[in-house]
């Protein structure tokens, strides 16, 4: 026989035998699949029946007048009478106060609406200065325009001919309107002691 073959011969008895001897230890055919056929859910409650009282019907009862007597009708009427008057008079009297407040805003906002100026024969915007002296001498003049410009005043001397002679006056100015130099006026006066006049700005 082939050594070989042997060999292999061998080798499958040996396993055999292995086989008869593990199998039994690890496989257990002696035991019968066992089905459990008992229930495992819980025993039903033991519920008894409750009988539902019976409804009860009521007969509706009749409600009793709610009208008051006319009596008491007539005398809770007249307490309401005698709560609009003040109401009417409260108005009436915050009515004439605010007209009264629009007629005063009216007639202030009317005194500060500036005087606006108008046109001189050429149609140019009419203005005025204040004069505030006229001398022959021109340095007496051109001194007291010093004083003026140095009190912060803006002054000016205009020098005009009549009858061969000259004649230099000192303005200030000038402004749109008269009431502009009302204020400079007196302060000229009060501060260097001359005599003013307000006068038309001829250029």
């Amino acid at each position: 026989m082939n050594p070989a073959l042997r060999q292999r011969i061998l080798g499958l008895l040996v396993l055999v035998a292995l086989a008869s001897v593990v199998l039994p230890l690890v496989l257990d055919f002696g035991g019968e699949a066992r089905i459990d056929t008992q229930s495992r859910l819980p025993p039903a409650p033991d519920i008894q029946p409750t009988p539902l009282p019976e409804p009860t019907i009521s007969e509706p009862q009749t409600p009793e007048s709610t009208n008051p007597p006319a009596s008491s009708t007539a005398i809770d009427a007249q307490p309401q009478l005698f709560e609009l008057a003040p109401t009417d008079a409260a108005t009436g009297t915050s009515t004439a106060s605010a007209s009264s407040t629009g007629a005063s805003a009216t007639g202030i906002a009317a005194k500060s609406i500036p005087e606006e100026p108008g046109l001189d024969a050429k149609g140019l915007p009419a203005s005025w200065v204040l004069q505030a002296g006229a001398f022959q001498d021109k340095i007496n003049a051109q001194e007291l325009r010093d004083r003026l410009l140095k009190g912060g005043h803006r002054a000016f001397v205009q020098t005009s001919t009549a009858g061969g002679k000259a004649t230099h006056r000192v303005f200030v100015g000038p402004k749109m309107t008269r009431e502009q130099l009302v204020a400079e006026q007196t302060a000229l006066q009060r501060k260097f002691g001359v005599k003013t006049m307000i006068v038309p700005f001829v250029p």
